[in-house]
């Protein structure tokens, strides 16, 4: 794999992880696998990253409307997960809560977050 791609890559994987959430979807995607005699990464490379990052990894092509759509619905099922196993621990611990008790949860990294506007 060319050295450079990779380091550009493994910083950009560093920076998600160290600015979003933990518990973020991460999906790497080689995209134009109908290009195999152009390519810059292998899918051995693709697949070995992912397996070291832990990151689901899939190959698409865009041209060919190959697995475009599969790695998206791979990418929402992981969010569902995440979020049902999140809703499923609240209400764990709210059935587990004394009566009268509140439990406040404060997101302090989406606190500190600056807002971005996207008005044209």
């Amino acid at each position: 794999m060319n050295s450079i791609i990779r380091l550009v890559g493994l910083l950009y994987i560093s920076e998600l992880r160290h600015f979003g959430e933990s518990e973020l979807v991460i999906v790497l995607v080689g995209n134009k696998s109908d290009l195999g005699h152009n390519r810059e990464v292998t899918e051995e490379e693709g697949q070995e990253v992912a397996e070291r990052e832990g990151l689901c990894f899939m190959e698409t092509s865009a041209l060919e409307n190959l697995k475009v759509e599969d790695a998206f619905l791979q990418m929402i099922m992981q969010i569902y997960e995440i979020s049902s196993k999140r809703l499923l621990e609240a209400k764990i611990n709210e059935a587990s809560m004394p009566a009268g008790k509140t439990i406040l949860n404060i997101d302090e990294v989406s606190e500190t977050k600056q807002q971005s506007c996207c008005l044209g």
